[in-house]
């Protein structure tokens, strides 16, 4: 995650300044102290500044290996199985043994339950695929989806709206300082347009609310946009994507960053890497800055909101 340093006349000041910066919770900083403040005659303050470097806390976990997991479930089956043999059967007919043959229909049942979990798995992996680094993801990137189908594309260039991309912006850009001031800060909004994509960024001072931890207010803000333009312009608006203070560029830097390193240590360890719950845009950064990274593949899992990505030697 990036670092920012930040400055105030007592560490508790730079630390709340790098809070704001960040748009996250205390809980969530990770700081180091550069320079503490220096006292003056008769110990007041203000010879030298605080001076802290502050991230948002990067978490990765490791992912315990499938196969000991599954190798666990067979194990615990066989045992389960063998006492089941072993279990007298009750209601047994005509003096026969207690140690009767299980019910076949059981048998199939439980059968028909494991194929179906199995394909489950199965169908699982295969659209994290998709999304991931492997050769599905990289045929999909180069037809220029992440792991997405393409109808929607053909269904926005077919359809487009009747506002013309530079009238879509200028809505974007007016509503979006609008909401800024709303929040009782002032700031000025910027666009750039290629193709049919529309970035919308503001500058300002003490953005930082507007962000949120690890970027979560951002995206909401982002959505709420999307949805203002598409009441206004109808159907076939452009891709709209909005940015504060330079947030995303940064972002992505740091992710690219962040993913090398748990790369490093899935190839190091042997053992799988699963990162924090991310969005789309967040896990698509991971995949894409992974794809060329020798021997480690990318996928993702879980459901949304809480899904994530998974690094895995290859």
């Amino acid at each position: 995650m990036e670092w920012v340093e930040t400055t105030g006349k007592t560490l508790v000041e730079a630390v709340d300044s790098a809070l704001t910066a960040l748009g996250v919770d205390e809980a969530d900083l990770e700081y180091e102290v550069l320079q503490e403040p220096k006292s003056g005659l008769r110990g007041k303050l203000g010879m030298g500044s605080a001076r802290i470097r502050a991230r948002v806390k990067p978490i990765s976990r490791e992912k315990p290996n499938d196969r000991r997991r599954r190798r666990s479930r067979e194990e615990k089956g066989e045992r389960s199985e063998g006492s089941d043999r072993n279990r007298p059967r009750s209601g047994a007919k005509g003096g026969k043994s207690g140690k009767g043959k299980p019910r076949s229909n059981d048998g199939n049942s439980d059968s028909g339950n494991e194929s179906a979990k199995e394909s489950a798995r199965e169908s699982g992996k295969d659209s994290d695929r998709a999304e991931g680094s492997g050769e599905a993801g990289r045929r999909n990137r180069r037809r220029g989806g992440a792991g997405r189908s393409s109808g929607g594309d053909r269904e926005r260039s077919v359809e487009k709206s009747s506002v013309s991309v530079e009238d879509q912006a200028k809505i974007a850009g007016e509503f979006l300082e609008g909401l800024v001031g709303s929040f009782g800060y002032s700031g000025s909004a910027s666009s750039v347009i290629e193709n049919d994509d529309i970035t919308v960024s503001i500058e300002g001072e003490g953005l930082g609310l507007l962000i949120g931890p690890q970027g979560v207010t951002l995206v909401a803000i982002e959505e709420l946009s999307r949805a203002v333009l598409h009441r206004a312009c109808g159907s076939g608006t452009a891709r709209l994507h909005v940015d504060v203070t330079g947030y995303r560029a940064a972002r992505r830097e740091a992710l690219a960053g962040f993913a090398a390193q748990v790369a490093a240590r899935a190839v190091e360890t042997g053992k799988e890497q699963a990162l924090d719950p991310m969005n789309a845009s967040d896990r698509k950064v991971v995949h894409d800055a992974l794809v060329e990274f020798e021997g480690v593949e990318t996928l993702s899992e879980g459901d949304d909101p809480r899904r994530y990505v998974v690094v895995r030697p290859s």
